[in-house]
């Protein structure tokens, strides 16, 4: 059997190496694709083409989407091809992480392999917060929490670079684990967001469930244009490495 595994970094991938190693060692054919972008799909969609089996390592949620366009290209190219995704994100490549109900909002989900309990505590304690919030190369260098109805919320992100970026609001609802309802509005822009966050566990993995409501779908549009989806999934990348530093899981999956 000729299999093909595709995914970043073999180098620090010891996982798919050793999968590699093991089939190997059964007589089949294993051999490895490199897919670190968007712009080595046609290569390893090309390279598909010799395998039966195609084998998809997704490592990181940001970057599920485009193993998503991967899987597409070759079952354009190549018909019938059985494609298995495997990997700590590998269900993120059947569905965006941001989705919206309405024109003037934004739903973010997510599944986290970890008690509800522990995922409120990661959202809400500074110290926790300082630990993940911010796409990969950010910093969370302040974090203020006021947690009760009325009270106020503040952080400052840093980037590698020195930009600084702060945001604050004020809770309107809290139901501790479950939910949480507060506004946003960031320093360098006007408009403020209202946010509910929801979290639902079953079977010891919590749903993250985040309604952003806009002013209007103009700033709405603004946002998702701006490129949120992705440094959303870093952060929430980064949070699902903590919870699973904390509790010894498996890091998550999305639904």
């Amino acid at each position: 059997m000729r299999v093909l595994l595709a995914g970043p970094d073999f180098e620090e991938n010891l996982s798919i190496r050793y999968l590699a190693s093991s089939l190997q060692a059964k007589r089949h054919e294993a051999s490895l694709a490199v897919f670190n972008s968007a712009d080595d799909v046609e290569a390893v969609a090309e390279q598909a083409g010799e395998a039966e089996i195609v084998g998809l390592s997704v490592c990181f949620q940001s970057r599920a989407q485009e193993f998503l366009t991967l899987a597409r290209r070759i079952k354009q190219l190549h018909p019938g091809k059985l494609i298995v995704a495997g990997g700590h994100y590998a269900s993120c490549a059947a569905q965006p992480l941001l989705e919206h109900h309405s024109e003037l909002d934004i739903i973010v989900t997510r599944v986290f392999n970890a008690p509800r309990a522990m995922v409120f505590e990661a959202m809400t304690k500074p110290e926790l917060l300082k630990r993940w919030m911010g796409p990969r190369g950010w910093s969370l260098i302040a974090s203020e929490i006021d947690l009760r109805v009325g009270g106020r919320w503040r952080s400052v992100l840093r980037s590698a670079e020195g930009k600084e970026m702060g945001m604050s609001g004020v809770y309107r609802e809290i139901d501790p684990p479950e939910r949480i309802v507060s506004t946003e509005a960031y320093d360098d822009y006007p408009s403020e967001t209202v946010n509910t966050l929801l979290l639902r566990e079953e079977n010891g993995k919590t749903t993250f469930t985040c309604t952003i409501l806009y002013p209007s779908k103009d700033v709405r549009d603004a946002v998702i244009a701006s490129g949120m989806e992705h440094g959303a999934a870093e952060c929430y990348d980064r949070l699902a490495e903590v919870l699973h530093a904390r509790a010894g899981l498996p890091a998550e999956s999305k639904a």
